[in-house]
């Protein structure tokens, strides 16, 4: 997805982008990259402002499957990649402005986001300088069922 491209599918309460980060060394999903001017400092702020419990954010690989990483108040994420789980763990916004992923299997990653324009949109970039555009939609809570496994 580039910013600069109409609105992206309306939300199948699939997978995110930001989800790439945390994905398992087999996951073959890889987040379009964007080539958008270096936000000002105080755009990049504006970017670490941004809450993002009971969130959710959208992006499109370049392999055209839709990824939506739903982030929950409790400090755990999903991953949902075409509609189906993909990823799950623990998140946390560090005091530096990161936004860190622990996934319950794989390795883990941080990125740092953009400030949300006025189509919700927003660039995340992480250590390695990969930069992805994500797209902020409808947070859908994790069924009762889903939580309580998470919890156990």
């Amino acid at each position: 997805m580039r910013l600069n491209s109409p609105t992206i599918l309306p939300l199948l309460a699939t997978v995110f982008a930001v989800s790439a980060c945390a994905a398992g060394d087999e996951d073959n999903s890889a987040p379009a990259e964007t080539q958008a001017p270096a936000p000002d400092d105080k755009a990049e702020r504006r970017g670490r402002d941004i809450s993002f419990s009971e969130t959710a954010w959208l992006t499109v690989g370049v392999d055209g499957a839709v990824q939506t990483t739903f982030f929950d108040a409790d400090g755990r994420y999903r991953d949902l990649r075409n509609g189906t789980l993909a990823a799950q763990g623990g998140w946390e916004r560090r005091g530096d402005g990161m936004l860190c992923f622990e996934p319950d299997t794989g390795s883990g990653a941080c990125w740092d986001t953009g400030p949300v324009d006025d189509k919700g949109e927003a660039i995340a970039t992480d250590t390695a300088g990969k930069r992805i555009a994500i797209k902020r939609v409808s947070y859908i809570a994790p069924a009762a069922s889903d939580a309580a496994e998470a919890g156990d």
